[in-house]
C-alpha cells in the first residue's frame, strides 16, 4: 500500500510507512496501558549469567545464539531509534 500511495501522489514509501508506524505506536501508547507493566530488563545480571554458561562446554553453541539474539536486537533497536 505505501508503495502504491508514493507512486500515486509522488512521494518516498518511507514517508507511509512511518506515518503508519507513528500512529500504531501512538495507539499503542494512549488506548492501552498494558505496557506499563512491563518491568526493566538488567543486561548486567543477563551478561553475568551468560558469562557463568560459557564455562560449561556444552552451553557453547547456545551461548552464540544467545549472542546472535543479543547483536540482532541491539540492531533492531538502534534501527528503530534512528529513525
Amino acid at each position: 500500500m505505501a508503495l502504491r500511495l508514493s507512486r500515486a501522489v509522488d512521494t518516498s514509501a518511507e514517508l507511509w510507512m512511518n506515518l503508519q508506524k507513528n500512529y500504531d505506536l501512538w495507539l499503542a501508547e494512549n488506548e492501552t496501558k498494558e505496557w506499563q507493566n512491563v518491568q526493566p530488563l538488567f543486561f548486567d545480571k543477563l551478561h553475568a549469567n551468560i558469562q557463568d554458561s560459557a564455562k560449561n562446554p556444552i552451553n557453547q553453541t547456545r551461548l552464540k545464539n544467545v549472542r546472535l539474539v543479543i547483536g540482532v536486537r541491539s540492531m533492531i533497536a538502534q534501527e528503530f531509534f534512528n529513525t
